[in-house]
């Protein structure tokens, strides 16, 4: 450069100096050199128009063995101390990796799970293995019949499941396939922030490698739960350095991603990484308050342009979007409908990144429909869940995940397991928080339908906005409750409720009728009637019968306690994994979701949330009420009636007749004596 640069004036050098510095200054720009781990770079790679991000999977029982693989000696996971050798899975083949020492992760329920190979995995059911649809809870796998590979290629299915013990769970992590071999199959060992934001600069500054967002003129919508987040997480994580950190390579002395389970021992020659959103891009900034860092607005070069909002206040309304994106727990729920409507007219994407809270009904709506698209197997769902553990983030080191670990622990299971986990701690506030789709749902393969001489009963809970009824029946043998069909119907009234339960009862012999009579005894405004005698009179219209209570009903118990504490006896897992609390699978959407969702009360006092004991009854929690009548009734088997099918022919020709006969007979009788008739 020498001789070129002879012939330069001292302005043009000057100016070479500077475009020098640029470039240099553009290789070290964070976005590129982030290096996503696999189920981070799985999120950026997603077209779904909906996204969420959570945190993460529970793991082994401490007494899984693992088989070292060079010495063939296999140990209880809770006993291996420090490092040791695992076999993993890479591009389809096996290898030898190094593992790091196993540690508890947190407390959960352990399930014993029997494979087809002959060997036994003791795990939870949230524990990721391998299948030929890539990687799926053993909960799926079990339900869907999906085989999971093997070190030998042979495919091996799940064939048992039954609940052990509520226990700690362990964890190891394999730096870079992150998966091992247990039990013949392959186990995943499994963030969050900081891959979103890093889609929102990609996005923003038209550098997304997948092409989801348009290069320039576009609008970024980041949405905090108040504007103390956008402050102290928004605002650093996009325009300052430090998102995560970097290290020059000891091979190509370039800068890279700082590697903490290679690059440990050079912690100290790394250094903040530039911010996501280099200065370079950025024409303006306007301020909710600059001092705090409460931005409201950045205006940049290409013409995007990057708004920041507090959940606090009303969702605006009117604007298009590109990308929204949600930042952990919001105040108001509006937020969500009002932005994803926002999408509309750009075809735009959504993402929301959170802890799992409980208390965000409009999180656990959305992670239910992206788990529905993976039930439905639909290869180009909507929405997808993506699950990043605390414990699999790369760029912290293992001495600190150690001690939030402990720190978490002190504060009780619930934080624990939502921070390190990503799970929805809601098993504390949950009023069934043992309701299991694995144990719980009945296959359709084991019963297809219905048996005809199992004794069938209904439970009703009357209303306007959302009227529910619930069909259960009990076996000859009575070993469980069986929930077989549902209505659940929006904006009722007697008769559409007539309507459509005789439609599905027709046929059916029902033992007993069951209703909620607090709703029962509420006078129609207009008739001033009982809805009671409102859904009596509807089954006599329709010619409808129950076995014992005819056209009438039983009344549902009024002692909440007493009913709720029989749901939770009838739900208990026994020893051999069965239970007495069963639904049919694929028949009650709305029993299921709101069982999931049926909460305790909360009382706050000085700050701290208390968790009550009786039931949070707002919202909709129809069905599940229905199931707590049906089962404080406490049914039990009776020999159904018989039945003979259509009467013969002559049954209504003889009606007929006598209905003719009495037709055709004088309208006066004889008061005499019957004898020979005298003439006078």
């Amino acid at each position: 450069m020498g001789d070129f640069a002879a012939g330069l004036t001292q302005h043009a050098l000057g100016y070479l100096k500077d475009v020098q510095q640029e470039l240099a200054e553009r290789k070290l720009e964070a976005l590129r050199l982030y290096e996503p781990m696999p189920l981070q770079d799985e999120f950026h790679r997603s077209l779904c128009s909906e996204r969420i991000v959570i945190g993460g999977n529970r793991c082994m029982a401490g007494e899984q063995e693992l088989v070292d693989p060079e010495t063939g000696e296999a140990r209880r996971i809770d006993s291996i101390e420090g490092p040791f050798k695992v076999t993993s899975m890479v591009d389809g083949k096996t290898a030898v990796y190094t593992a790091s020492a196993p540690f508890i992760k947190g407390l959960g329920k352990l399930y014993a799970i029997d494979l087809s190979n002959g060997q036994q995995l003791r795990a939870t059911l949230e524990h990721r293995v391998l299948c030929d649809t890539g990687w799926e809870s053993v909960e799926r796998a079990w339900q869907s019949r999906l085989p999971l590979k093997s070190a030998s290629g042979e495919p091996v299915l799940i064939e048992r499941v039954e609940y052990l013990r509520m226990d700690y769970y362990w964890d190891i992590t394999v730096p870079g396939p992150h998966n091992y071999l247990a039990a013949g199959v392959f186990s995943h060992n499994s963030g969050k922030s900081l891959s979103t934001f890093v889609e929102d600069a990609r996005a923003a500054t038209g550098q997304d490698p997948y092409n989801k967002y348009p290069k320039e003129d576009g609008n970024l919508v980041i949405v905090g739960r108040g504007w103390q987040h956008v402050g102290m997480v928004v605002y650093p994580m996009l325009f300052k350095a430090g998102a995560f950190r970097i290290i020059k390579d000891e091979v190509t002395g370039q800068w890279r991603a700082f590697r903490p389970a290679t690059d440990e021992h050079r912690r100290k020659e790394s250094k903040p990484a530039p911010p996501l959103i280099p200065p370079r891009f950025v024409k303006d900034f306007s301020w909710v308050l600059k001092n705090a860092g409460y931005l409201n607005k950045a205006t940049l070069i290409n013409g995007w342009t990057v708004h920041c909002f507090s959940s606090e206040g009303e969702p605006p309304q009117g604007f298009q979007a590109d990308i929204v994106h949600i930042d952990e727990d919001i105040s108001n729920e509006a937020w969500v409908g009002e932005m994803l409507a926002r999408l509309a007219d750009r075809k735009g994407r959504f993402v929301w990144s959170a802890m799992p809270h409980s208390k965000n009904d409009a999180l656990l709506g959305l992670c239910e429909r992206a788990e529905k698209e993976v039930e439905n197997n639909n290869p180009e769902p909507m929405i997808k869940k993506f699950t990043l553990r605390f414990l699999d983030n790369a760029h912290i080191d293992q001495e600190e995940k150690r001690k939030n670990i402990e720190r978490w622990s002190s504060l009780g299971q619930d934080e624990l397991r939502m921070r390190a986990e990503g799970e929805f701690t809601t098993e504390s506030t949950l009023m069934y928080p043992n309701f299991n789709l694995a144990v719980h749902v009945l296959p359709r393969a084991e019963l297809p339908q219905v048996p005809d001489d199992w004794t069938k009963y209904a439970a009703i809970d009357p209303g306007h906005t959302v009227m529910a009824t619930l069909f259960a029946a009990v076996p000859p043998d009575e070993r469980f409750l069986l929930f077989y069909d549902e209505l659940y119907i929006r904006n009722a009234n007697a008769m559409i409720w007539g309507e459509e339960f005789c439609k599905k009862a027709k046929n059916q012999s029902i033992r007993t009728l069951i209703m909620d009579m607090h709703g029962g005894a509420l006078r129609d405004l207009g008739s001033g009637r009982l809805p009671h005698e409102l859904y009596s009179e509807q089954l006599r219209k329709h010619g409808f019968k129950a076995e014992i209570t005819g056209t009438s009903f039983i009344p549902g118990s009024d002692d909440i306690p007493a009913r709720t504490a029989l749901v939770r006896q009838m739900m208990h897992i026994r020893g051999d994994g069965s239970t007495r609390f069963k639904i049919l699978e694929g028949t009650c959407p709305n029993l299921i979701r709101e069982l999931k969702r049926y909460r305790k009360k909360t009382t706050t006092v000085n700050g701290q949330v208390y968790v009550t004991d009786e039931p949070y009854t707002r919202g909709e929690t129809h069905a599940t009420q229905c199931s707590e009548y049906m089962c404080a009734y406490e049914p039990k088997y009776h020999k159904p009636p018989k039945s003979y099918g259509p009467d013969p022919w002559w049954v209504k020709w003889l009606s007929e007749r006598q209905k003719r006969k009495r037709a055709e007979a004088p309208d006066f009788i004889f008061l005499g004596a019957a004898g020979a008739k005298k003439d006078v």
